[in-house]
């Protein structure tokens, strides 16, 4: 073990603790840390001492507003809290509360871990939710299920492998995406992202400003998000990230797809000299692409399915790739983040 070059550390930021996974090669290093306690959320990516992820210790790791927020059952928002399945309407909700935007992860304190393991090969961390009738989860998403995800740091990178057992007797609708605040480090200018999708959904105009907020941070729903179903040329519009564009020209709200497994989508960050790729499993058909005005942040965010995907495939669009888990059944999948450096 001494010999390695992957290793693990356990720590504590603020009042919580985490676990980090690293490698550090001779040319070049990196590491992640996970806390698990405060909803899975991997806060920390660091690359050859760069942190590309945004964390401001002023806000909860709960608060879905720093780090990486895991995203499920219904990935980003769905329509006034509401969704349809098999034609029965629920209101996703938890603890009382309606929850409209980014699901129902991530306030959760139920996830549990194994003892991360190191090989010469890799340091990983597998952490786990269990959801039954007794879990506040269950009455806004009436599924048992078993969750876990498994962060790997290998030589290029951290990947998180995603695995879902359907525990209840009938089938289960979901989606699953990952929600990285990803830091300018090399400013606007020089901060460099390309998601090469053909498509973009047309969205709403009709939303109120301001559906619900339950954060410190301020996040709520804004107008012009929802999506209505129908697919957009992305091509020669404000929203072409077709070729590499500085994320300062920018100001996007966006789901964009190919129809298709994700291509890969990159953020270059020029004054650092590296390259961070993004890609997934099949599954992953979306991206959801956030660049707000006056942030040290943006986002990109891989996911299974569009935006309000439960409600637009009751309307019969296949093409917004809701999941479906068969009872009793398991189901996978994984997103990478490598990256390169200049030569």
């Amino acid at each position: 073990m001494s010999n390695t070059k992957f290793y693990y550390k356990e720590g504590k930021a603020g009042d919580f603790p985490y676990i980090e996974l690293g490698y550090a090669g001779e040319a070049h290093s990196h590491s992640v840390k996970i806390a698990v306690k405060e909803a899975s959320n991997m806060f920390s990516y660091i690359i050859d001492g760069d942190e590309t992820l945004y964390y401001d210790s002023q806000l909860p790791l709960r608060s879905f507003a720093v780090g990486m927020p895991l995203l499920f059952p219904f990935p980003n928002r769905i329509t006034d809290a509401m969704y349809v399945w098999k034609g029965v309407t629920r209101l996703q909700k938890k603890d009382g509360i309606p929850i409209q935007l980014h699901s129902m992860l991530n306030d959760e304190t139920t996830f549990t871990n194994d003892a991360p393991v190191v090989t010469d090969k890799s340091a990983s961390l597998t952490t786990r939710i269990r959801v039954d009738e007794s879990h506040p989860i269950y009455l806004g998403f009436p599924f048992a299920f078993l969750l876990e995800f498994t962060f790997v740091v290998d030589e290029n990178g951290v990947s998180v492998i995603h695995r879902l057992n359907n525990l209840s007797g009938e089938d289960m609708p979901y989606g699953i995406a990952y929600h990285p605040y990803f830091n300018k480090l090399s400013g606007e200018d020089e901060t460099i992202i390309h998601v090469p999708c053909t498509y973009m959904y047309e969205v709403k105009t009709d939303v109120e400003p301001a559906f619900f907020n339950k954060t410190a941070a301020g996040l709520g729903m804004v107008p012009n998000v929802m999506p209505t179903g129908n697919l957009l040329e992305v091509a020669g519009t404000d929203s072409d990230i077709l070729e590499p564009t500085p994320v300062g020209k920018l100001d996007l709200d966006t789901v964009y797809t190919s129809v298709a497994p994700n291509p890969p989508a990159t953020i270059e960050y020029r004054k650092q000299g590296f390259t961070l790729s993004i890609s997934g499993s099949e599954e992953y058909q979306h991206y959801v692409v956030f660049t707000p005005k006056g942030k040290s942040y943006f986002c990109i965010e891989p996911q299974t399915c569009s935006t309000d995907a439960v409600n637009l495939y009751a309307q019969g669009l296949e093409h917004v790739n809701l999941l479906v888990c068969p009872a009793k059944q398991n189901i996978e999948g994984v997103v990478h983040y490598n990256y390169t450096f200049k030569k």
